[in-house]
């Protein structure tokens, strides 16, 4: 089973169980891709905002605020008379 959902087996079961307690046979079928966008929102969220945060501390010069502006030399607008 974890081979096909990346998954442990004691998760699959639990989200049977409590799936076919809650809707039945409906419920024990939706319940382990339920639990596996679950996992994967779960997954998405902690792991990868830890891993972002760490590689923002990791850089020099960067922080967690909004990008500063630059002020950037203007020419002069040349009129055309």
């Amino acid at each position: 089973m974890k081979n096909r959902v990346d998954l442990p087996g004691l998760a699959i079961l639990v989200a049977l169980v409590l799936g076919s307690a809650l809707e039945g046979v409906l419920g024990a079928l939706v319940s382990v891709p339920t639990a596996v966008l679950v996992a994967v929102l779960l997954d998405e969220y902690f792991v990868h905002k830890d891993a972002r945060d760490r590689s923002l501390h990791l850089r020099p010069g960067s922080s967690l605020g909004p990008p500063e502006l630059k002020e950037v030399a203007v020419s002069p607008v040349h009129s055309f008379r």
